[in-house]
């Protein structure tokens, strides 16, 4: 069977992040740094190919992309 792309501590915290649309607040719940989920998602978005959080300043949204995934997580 072939490997997936991505990790499954990759979509773990994607889906953290998605649940409170907040890194840090993310980051605490795994028990992980803010950097850490921060480059787990942008290595689970290149894995996929797709932009799945908009940068809002200090907080991130759920793009189109990213809001079916974490509806199909």
């Amino acid at each position: 069977m072939a490997r997936p792309p991505f990790s499954f501590e990759q979509v773990r915290s994607f889906v953290a992040v998605a649940e409170g649309e907040h890194i840090t607040k993310a980051a605490a719940s795994l028990f992980l740094t803010q950097g850490a989920v921060t480059q787990q998602i942008k290595h689970f978005e290149e894995a996929l190919g797709l932009q799945l959080l908009e940068r809002d300043g200090r907080g991130v949204r759920l793009t189109d992309a990213g809001r079916d995934l974490a509806i199909a997580c």
